[in-house]
């Protein structure tokens, strides 16, 4: 409960009070792996990377194969473009994981930071087959489409996501990025009203809306 919670604040961008709760949840239970990989991504999102790693190692170190605490290793990697040590730690989640999707869409991240756009599309696709509510890589492989100019593609891709997960706000900042090259600037923004109060913590919405402006 005490995890939960804190995860909900720190996604409205209540960093302070969701680290100070996850700081009394471990003095309660310190081999809380769930609350050490928490702790670690809350520093994460405050760009302290390398507290973070000591929080994700923690967490490793109780559970060795604790998957969500592989992954925050995986983005600490990526942010120091450790592309290879990134690869290898995913190697390490199997098909059968409830992880498998985000793996996938973190391969597909190492591939498009690589320049493999091929290579990055087939593994954003096979992670929204894997996980069909997966938001991220669902805006990801459209914001991908729409750089090569792709968007039939793309729309066909938001239709299929908008089916599933229509309240999405990461299929709704796509959807208003669609709408950009079309020079519909009014049409994007008001296909944002709706979550510009519920999510106005999230950097992106600010900078796309913005841009917008």
């Amino acid at each position: 409960m005490i995890q939960r919670y804190a995860n909900l604040l720190r996604v409205r961008g209540k960093h302070l009070d969701a680290s100070q709760l996850v700081q009394k949840g471990l003095e309660r239970f310190p081999k809380s792996r769930g609350l050490l990989y928490l702790q670690g991504r809350i520093l994460l999102d405050l760009y302290q990377i390398d507290p973070a790693k000591e929080a994700f190692q923690k967490a490793l170190a109780i559970d060795p194969q604790y998957e969500m605490g592989i992954l925050g290793m995986v983005d600490i990697a990526m942010i120091r473009r450790e592309m290879n040590e990134a690869a290898g730690l995913l190697r390490k989640i199997p098909k059968e994981s409830p992880e498998y999707a985000r793996a996938l869409a973190s391969l597909a991240r190492i591939e498009l930071a690589r320049g493999n756009l091929k290579d990055a599309e087939s593994l954003f696709s096979q992670s929204v087959a894997a996980d069909p509510k997966l938001e991220v890589a669902y805006g990801a492989l459209v914001d991908l489409l729409l750089a090569q100019e792709r968007d039939s593609d793309a729309e066909r891709a938001l239709q299929t996501a908008s089916k599933v997960i229509p309240r999405s706000p990461y299929i709704l900042m796509a959807q208003a990025r669609l709408l950009q090259p079309r020079r519909d600037p009014e049409g994007a923004l008001k296909v944002l009203d709706d979550i510009q109060k519920s999510h106005d913590h999230l950097i992106p919405l600010k900078l796309l809306t913005v841009d917008l402006l």
